[in-house]
């Protein structure tokens, strides 16, 4: 294990080719897909991936890099960071000491004056992205009050009809109700409002994040937030020397053997993009090491000793 190494930087991919017999990269997607909308570059407005990284104390990220001065925060995206992040921001504090929480992130966390979390979701509540096992949890926190927001009959309809092999039959004892935004935060006890069938169209303010514009059955609203944070995946990032499919977002391959280079493999989120668990990953490595094992069977690769001098 060499650490302190950046490919591309302190080594090329072509330095590594030839000092191995052959160099699997699995770097995943480090970095957060964009909204593509205005007020997105606002202060204020934060990607998920440095939200966690701050709060799971990442060097990378300084440790006052996230903001809770505000009551209000906005998520956009329902998957399982997104619920992890909902989960951190309004749980108790001193439910976090002991644990492996950035020891900079606590304090902040402890003088927060975040009260509410709405989480946005574009679709219906049969089409969250996050898994059973994290919307479980979520409702079931003794800490936190979990709220549907109705606006939608839609909403209601969905969780009512859900089957109990269905993820949204796991709402049908979460209150619901029709969200008062012009109110603010109650300070009772925090909370957390899934709001599904809607989706951001403009982030407003002028120096800093003031509101979010969304959608929702009654036509567009405006949800008063002094932060959003975009959860709406991950993406790749180009490795200099490698060929980058910039559509997908991953290292153009084929099960695992990187176009063009012969004895140079991906595999995980930066091979077939950012989808997938434990699960997922087990099976795309053993394509890509099974794709390694044929190629030196095939004498598609060349041990270094071989290589003439």
């Amino acid at each position: 294990m060499r650490l302190g190494v950046e490919v591309g930087k302190d080594v090329t991919v072509d330095e590594l080719a030839a000092r191995h017999d052959a160099v699997i990269y699995a770097v995943g997607a480090s970095s957060a897909r964009r909204l593509g909308i205005a007020g997105e570059d606002l202060p204020g407005s934060v990607a998920a991936t440095d939200v966690v990284a701050w709060y799971n104390g990442h060097p990378d990220v300084q440790p006052d890099a996230v903001e809770l001065s505000a009551e209000r925060v906005v998520l956009v995206g329902n998957g399982n960071v997104a619920l992890d992040v909902a989960r951190i921001l309004t749980m108790d504090p001193a439910a976090l000491e002991g644990t492996t929480i950035s020891p900079d992130a606590l304090p902040l966390l402890k003088s927060s004056k975040v009260r509410e979390v709405v989480v946005l979701g574009r679709r219906g509540p049969e089409a969250a992205a996050c898994t059973r096992p994290e919307l479980l949890a979520l409702a079931r926190h003794e800490d936190i009050d979990l709220v549907v927001d109705a606006h939608d009959p839609r909403v209601t309809e969905t969780i009512d009809a859900a089957g109990p092999a269905e993820k949204a039959s796991l709402l049908k004892d979460v209150p619901r109700e029709a969200v008062d935004w012009s109110a603010p935060p109650s300070h009772e006890r925090r909370r957390i409002v899934l709001r599904f069938h809607s989706a951001p169209r403009e982030i407003l303010g002028e120096n800093q994040v003031r509101a979010v514009r969304v959608t929702g059955a009654g036509g567009e609203v405006e949800i008063p937030a002094g932060q959003i944070v975009r959860a709406v995946g991950y993406r790749g990032t180009p490795l200099p020397g490698l060929p980058f499919d910039e559509d997908r977002g991953v290292v153009a391959n084929a099960a695992g053997r990187v176009e063009g280079r012969p004895g140079t493999y991906v595999v995980g989120w930066i091979k077939r993009g950012p989808s997938g668990g434990i699960g997922a990953n087990k099976t795309c490595a053993e394509e890509t090491v099974g794709a390694l094992i044929d190629d030196v069977v095939a004498g598609r690769i060349v041990p270094r000793r071989s290589r003439k001098r």
